[in-house]
């Protein structure tokens, strides 16, 4: 369960659509910030993400989102999931408009599943050449 979770947490830490500027953080902290979540060091790992996140990073927040979804070195928290992936989702990130379609695909505690809502978050991201939500 552990490796699958930090698979996802990986993932979410892939590059989004060709389409997406990344200029808004260094390349280097997210990489630093990716290792250590690998390495199993997710509060080192959270700390290097939250400023970013809060500063409009994207990938920082999708990540973020994705800590919360699984409760990886957090307490696992639907509403702040969807708080980060909709941070992310407001900016065009694919990655997070994917995330959320899955969220709602899915359900999480406090949240039942919405096929209608899942649609609607997996075709904005389709909309952006995301792979993932093309399938």
């Amino acid at each position: 369960m552990r490796i699958a979770v930090v698979a996802l947490i990986c993932a979410a830490l892939a590059p989004g659509a060709r389409a997406q500027p990344e200029a808004n953080y260094p390349d280097p902290v997210i990489q630093s910030a990716r290792d250590r979540f690998v390495a199993g060091d997710h509060a080192a790992a959270l700390a290097i993400l939250r400023p970013l996140a809060k500063g409009g990073a994207v990938r920082a927040q999708n990540i973020l989102g994705a800590a919360y979804q699984y409760g990886t070195g957090v307490t696992a928290d639907p509403a702040q999931a969807i708080d980060w992936f909709s941070r992310a989702a407001a900016q065009g990130y694919p990655a997070a408009l994917h995330n959320l379609g899955y969220v709602h695909e899915v359900g999480m505690p406090g949240l039942a599943p919405d096929a209608t809502a899942a649609r609607a978050w997996y075709v904005r991201a389709a909309a952006l050449d995301y792979g993932p939500a093309l399938g």
